[in-house]
């Protein structure tokens, strides 16, 4: 059981390491225009829940979104 709960611990650890460097990258970014800011297309959706299956990268840029 402490093995399995690690093995989450870990897996949980390079998640938040992805999502960290993913905001560095994001704040590197300038800011979007208007025309940036519509709706994503149905294929990066659908490619974004397969890249993103616990919504966390979302989560992520929504909230640096409504930072700025």
């Amino acid at each position: 059981m402490q093995q399995a709960m690690l093995q989450a611990l870990q897996a949980m650890h390079q998640e938040l390491v992805a999502l960290r460097e993913e905001v560095a990258q994001l704040k590197q970014l300038p800011p979007p225009t208007n025309a940036d800011q519509g709706n994503p297309a149905p294929s990066a959706a659908v490619q974004e829940t397969v890249s993103d299956p616990h919504g966390l990268r979302a989560l992520a840029r929504s909230l640096y979104q409504d930072e700025s």
